[in-house]
């Protein structure tokens, strides 16, 4: 389970929205100094995101808690988010190229367009699946304690 603090920001029966604080491992990182990532990070300032998860654990608006996500549904996810658009633009660059001869290079560019959008509409349709599927949902793990904000 990749693991995430964060705090309860509002609840409605059954469901609770957990605010997480998005992070990179640039805290971690010895290349801090001279990393454009790092540099982001500190201009654009810290980053929330909303969760929402089932509140089976009777949850109260204010209270810190650690969330937990499969780390199998996170790799399928990125995969599908990153790697399914780039071999659609590839393929579709690659039958483009191959299927239409004489046009050159503009018929290979309509197929990367078009292999990228199909891509990305796959991906759409991907995430609509995933987010009724209960593997792909974050978790509940533990209380923390109190809110430090």
């Amino acid at each position: 389970m990749i693991e995430q603090a964060g705090i309860v920001v509002r609840v409605d029966g059954e469901r609770a929205w957990v605010e997480t604080e998005r992070r990179s491992s640039c805290g971690d990182c010895s290349a801090q100094a001279g990393c454009g990532h790092a540099l982001l990070g500190k201009t654009f300032g810290r980053k929330f995101a909303e969760v929402q998860v089932v509140n089976n654990a009777h949850l109260k608006p204010g209270e810190c808690i650690v969330l937990g996500v499969r780390e199998d549904a996170l790799l399928k996810s990125s995969f599908a988010v990153y790697l399914i658009p780039l071999l659609g633009l590839l393929l579709g660059a690659l039958v483009g190229a191959t299927a239409v001869s004489g046009v050159g290079d503009l018929s290979a560019l309509l197929g990367g367009v078009a292999g990228f959008v199909a891509g990305l509409w796959w991906v759409r349709g991907f995430g609509g699946r995933a987010a009724r599927l209960q593997r792909y949902q974050p978790v509940i793990l533990r209380r923390a304690g109190s809110s430090a904000r």
